[in-house]
Order: C-alpha cells, then sequence, then structure tokens
C-alpha cells in the first residue's frame, strides 16, 4: 500500500470532525494562532533585550543581511512621538535601483526592485538626506545581444523595418515573445552561440551596424519601462548606461590600475588560456566547495587550480559581468567629486561618443 493510501483514512477523520463540530474547529484554530503569535511576540522580546522594536539581525549567506522588526512596537512609539526622529548627516547618497535588462516589458519582479528602491529613496529623503536616484542600464549584455539576433537571424529584418515594428506595436513586449524564441533557436543548435558572441563583440565596441540596432531597441524599450515606472510615481535623476561607461573609457582606466596592481593576469594555459582572470580567495573557495551537496566534487573542485580564477575578459575580448559590476563603482566614485548637474553629463557623454566616433573612422 503506497504512503498516500496509509494517510487517507486520517484525512477522512480530519475532514468528518470539521463536518461534526466546525465551531470548535474554527475556534481551536484560531486559538492555535494566537497562541504561536504570542510566542513569537516572545521570542522577539528576549533577543532583543531592551530594544523591542528592534529585536536582532541574523547574518545569512551570500551576503543578506535580515532584520527581525517588531513593527507594532516600533511605529506605535514613533506615532506617539516617544522616539525621537534621526536627521542625516547632510552627506550625499546614491540609490540606485530597478536597472532591468532593456529587451522586455517590466514584470512583477522588476516592480518589487522598484518599489523596495524607491521605498529607500523617500526614506533618506525623509530624513533629510540629499539623494540621487539612479537606474543602471545594461545596454550592451547578453539580453539585448539575443533581441539583435531574433531580429537579424530569425525574422530578418533590417533596422528600418526594426523602428517600424516599434512604431506600430507594444515593442517591449514583442520583444519579449523573440527573446523567448531566440532562446528555443540555441537550443536547436549550440554552434549558434558563436553568433551571440559576434554581437557582443559588436556591441561594445561601437561604431557598426549591429550596435545601431541596439540603440534603437534599449532606447524604446527603455522609454516603456520609464512609463511603467512613471505610473508607479517612481523617477530617477540619472540613467546610467554600460554603453556610455565604455565609452568615457572608466573600464579601460580600471582594467589598466587591475594590472598595474597584480590583480588580474593573462591565463597563458588550461581551459582559460587567453582570458585574463583575477585569483579567488582560498578560503572563499573551500567555503562555496562546502556548500555543494556533492562532497566529492567539492573536494575536486577545491583543489582545482582553474576553480581558484574567475574571468574578468573572456579571450574573446569580451568583459564578463563581473568585469561589468566592477567599473560601476568607478562611475560612482568620480560623479560625486565631479559635482557636474545632469546636462552637463550628458554632454560629456555625447563629447565622448564624438571622440570614440572620429577614432574608429580614422
Amino acid at each position: 500500500m503506497s504512503p498516500t493510501c496509509r494517510r487517507s483514512p486520517s484525512r477522512r477523520r480530519r475532514r468528518a470532525r470539521w463536518a461534526i463540530s466546525p465551531s470548535r474547529s474554527r475556534s481551536s484554530w484560531r486559538a492555535r494562532c494566537a497562541r504561536r503569535r504570542r510566542q513569537s511576540r516572545r521570542s522577539w522580546r528576549r533577543r532583543s533585550g531592551r530594544f523591542p522594536a528592534s529585536p536582532g539581525f541574523a547574518a545569512t549567506p551570500n551576503g543578506y543581511l535580515n532584520l527581525y522588526l517588531e513593527r507594532p512596537s516600533f511605529f506605535l512609539a514613533r506615532a506617539r512621538q516617544q522616539v525621537a526622529p534621526e536627521r542625516a548627516a547632510g552627506e550625499k547618497a546614491i540609490v540606485e535601483h530597478t536597472a532591468i535588462n532593456p529587451n522586455k516589458a517590466a514584470h512583477i519582479g522588476h516592480l518589487r526592485n522598484a518599489a523596495l528602491g524607491d521605498t529607500l529613496v523617500r526614506a533618506l529623503r525623509f530624513q533629510g538626506t540629499p539623494v540621487e536616484t539612479q537606474n543602471y542600464i545594461d545596454d550592451t549584455g547578453v539580453q539585448v545581444a539575443d533581441v539583435i539576433v531574433g531580429f537579424r537571424e530569425i525574422e530578418h529584418k533590417s533596422i528600418d523595418e526594426v523602428r517600424a515594428i516599434a512604431d506600430t506595436t507594444r515593442f517591449d513586449y514583442y520583444c519579449w515573445d523573440l527573446y523567448a524564441r531566440v532562446t528555443e533557436w540555441y537550443d536547436g543548435d549550440s554552434a549558434r552561440l558563436a553568433i551571440r558572441a559576434a554581437v557582443l563583440h559588436d556591441l561594445e565596441h561601437g561604431g557598426n551596424d549591429t550596435a545601431a540596432i541596439g540603440a534603437l531597441i534599449v532606447e524604446r524599450i527603455v522609454r516603456a519601462h520609464l512609463k511603467t515606472m512613471a505610473r508607479l510615481n517612481i523617477g530617477y535623476d540619472l540613467l546610467t548606461y554600460e554603453g556610455d561607461i565604455l565609452r568615457l573609457q572608466f573600464w579601460a582606466h580600471l582594467f589598466e590600475t587591475l594590472k598595474a596592481q597584480g590583480a588580474v593576469f593573462l591565463q597563458t594555459e588550461g581551459k582559460l588560456a587567453g582570458c585574463w582572470v583575477m585569483r579567488i580567495e582560498e578560503a572563499a573557495v573551500a567555503r562555496a566547495a562546502a556548500e555543494r551537496p556533492d562532497g566529492e566534487a567539492a573536494v575536486d573542485d577545491a583543489a582545482d587550480p582553474e576553480q581558484r580564477e574567475k574571468v574578468i575578459v573572456r579571450s574573446n575580448g569580451v568583459v564578463t559581468y563581473v568585469g561589468k559590476d566592477s567599473r560601476q563603482p568607478v562611475l560612482e566614485v568620480r560623479a560625486p567629486r565631479a559635482r557636474l548637474p545632469l546636462p552637463a553629463l550628458r554632454d560629456a557623454a555625447e563629447r565622448a561618443r564624438a571622440v570614440g566616433d572620429n577614432v574608429r573612422r580614422e
């Protein structure tokens, strides 16, 4: 007899008890819920000590920190003005949130991130902190490249035909469907991934037909994202484009600094030959390997030298996500120091584009 069959009589008995005395069962259920709430409150108070409104913090894997908050006492104390509001020190804060890949329409997960980020911005401004809200646009990433591949290789569209589609359809949803078709297209033949790699290379270098189609796709979809966020009363002070960071040579400066300090080196052998890699600390590799469920494979990975190296630039010259993420702090450090208003930053970006175009033509 299967386990399901053995449990089925008890399920029937539970249903029978509900049918015979529903009021008693419901009242006991309510009592259990109330008892659990009281136990939870007592547990919070024990952990909090003399800070009942902030019962504790807990560090979790992957760098997250959980804050346990007893909301009734926390908000009541502030509503009754028993706690003085903390005032900001006056230093500028930069909050970067939303960061939707510009290859499809915004979905509920994106809206959740935007709502969390906007809540943080409003809380900081309520305290009197000057805030600059940024939205990072990855206009040279894999997702944009896949949509370009879809228009070129599956639908065989020119840039004028793509523009016509953008003018006559809900373009963000159109690209979303096309993106799904491209994924299936890759599954049909893994050799097609080489086309994606070539498109990524063209996007990063710019000044070509691929980059022009990508700019059109990104511009239309970002506008759709901004309209969606405007309906939620969420706005931004600065849209930080990945392509602008490339053209402003932030990555080139950072890459030279990393090489000069010995933080990255060119691998000449093994599977990573031709890649610029960064060594990972032994403790971090061992910790990551220990968390894997297959213990034997974890030991092998910890002993493998290549598992202790993170690729920053691939052998074909394409920068990985780790490299892309590392140049965002360079922009954030320089922007507050420059104190440039948004129009000045736009002018600087336009001048950088013009210089880059002249260099490429020469």
